[in-house]
């Protein structure tokens, strides 16, 4: 299944099911516009890589509360 084949939903239900695939999907779909949302508030790369990851750690812990009435970013 190609990235821009998986909507976000059923990217939310791979995800929770654990699935590594999706993991890099939802890496490849969300960091490069996160990334530089960020870099354009941070100074430090090294600080907006940090930011990124963190923010996308932290989303995947949210995904079991995620009802799909927004987009993930």
């Amino acid at each position: 299944m190609k990235i821009e084949e998986t909507d976000e939903r059923e990217l939310v239900k791979q995800l929770l099911r654990g699935s590594r695939r999706s993991l890099r999907m939802y890496y490849t779909r969300y960091s490069p516009r996160l990334l530089a949302f960020i870099g354009s508030r941070v100074q430090s790369g090294e600080d907006a890589e940090e930011i990124l990851h963190d923010t996308l750690l932290s989303a995947l812990d949210s995904l079991a509360i995620f009802t799909g009435r927004s987009s993930l970013f």
